[in-house]
């Protein structure tokens, strides 16, 4: 999507044998970097775009973990990530936070993992958003089906000994005539997208 709203023509960037989705974007140091959601290869991969939006090459594998929603940030000079574990294929009921020193890691699993066990917040939904003041972590509420609602939570403490969050807000599908579901919110300078 250009400055003016225009979409350009869509295309593949990435091929491999097994599903991608949640193609979780983000910057670092000027590059663009992203951790598709690949719960079919039992890894978390990071890419790197040599040509964004394009063109990708994978830089390494951050996790091998079946999981699903991985969401890269960093904040207080540390790198975390929340996944959603697959144990059983298709069923994701916790949520898990990791740490690292750097992006490539090593990532370390946090004391406090899972830091979610509730279907109506477990999975991710988005980029976790920092304010400066606030820091949110959207999650699905995947209670009475997939996509029935966002919650935004914010998260109260962070660091490597703790962490806590709680909900503050949500969106429900069924609020929004249009809406058959609601699983996925992102925001970048300007543009808000909801999926």
């Amino acid at each position: 999507v250009r400055d003016d709203g225009a979409v350009e023509d869509f295309r593949p960037c990435l091929d491999v044998p097994y599903h991608l989705s949640y193609p979780h974007v983000f910057e670092h140091d000027g590059e663009a970097f992203m951790t598709p959601e690949s719960e079919a290869s039992g890894t978390v991969d990071l890419y790197r775009a040599v040509a964004f939006p394009h063109r990708w090459v994978r830089v390494c594998t951050l996790l091998a973990l079946r999981a699903v929603d991985p969401t890269v940030f960093t904040r207080d000079g540390r790198w975390w990530m929340f996944v959603t574990h697959t144990a059983v294929p298709g069923q994701g009921i916790h949520t898990l936070l990791f740490e690292a020193p750097e992006l490539t890691g090593p990532w370390a699993l946090h004391r406090c993992s899972p830091v979610s066990s509730d279907v109506r917040g477990t999975r991710g939904a988005g980029a976790v958003l920092d304010t400066g003041v606030h820091t949110w972590r959207p999650s699905q509420d995947c209670a009475v089906r997939y996509g029935r609602a966002i919650v935004w939570n914010e998260v109260t403490a962070l660091s490597h000994e703790n962490y806590a969050e709680r909900p503050v807000r949500r969106l429900d599908a069924a609020a929004v005539p249009a809406f058959d579901g609601v699983h996925h919110w992102h925001r970048a300078g300007e543009w808000e997208a909801i999926d």
